[in-house]
């Protein structure tokens, strides 16, 4: 289920939202379609971040991990064009 978020007036879709309070220290949730990207929560806004480049965001470790560890299937164009592979 794909859930908007309003973050600083700019409506975000987030796969999964933020917590209202932060109830763990840090918490992030993957971007709905883009392997490389994740969210930080920030006071119950998502605030995106990107990974290093050749990087994925592993959701079940909630770090930048190898693409074959991290999992995630979508997202593989934009990576390709950041790194100029084809």
């Amino acid at each position: 289920m794909l859930t908007l978020c309003v973050a600083g007036g700019l409506q975000v879709g987030v796969a999964e939202t933020c917590p209202e309070l932060d109830e763990e220290l840090v918490t992030l949730l993957s971007h709905e379609f883009d392997c490389t990207k994740f969210y930080y929560c920030v006071h119950g806004k998502p605030v995106e971040y990107k990974c290093p480049i050749g990087l994925h965001f592993n959701s079940e470790l909630k770090v930048c991990d190898w693409p074959q560890n991290a999992g995630c299937e979508h997202g593989e164009e934009a990576e390709k064009e950041e790194t100029g592979k084809t």
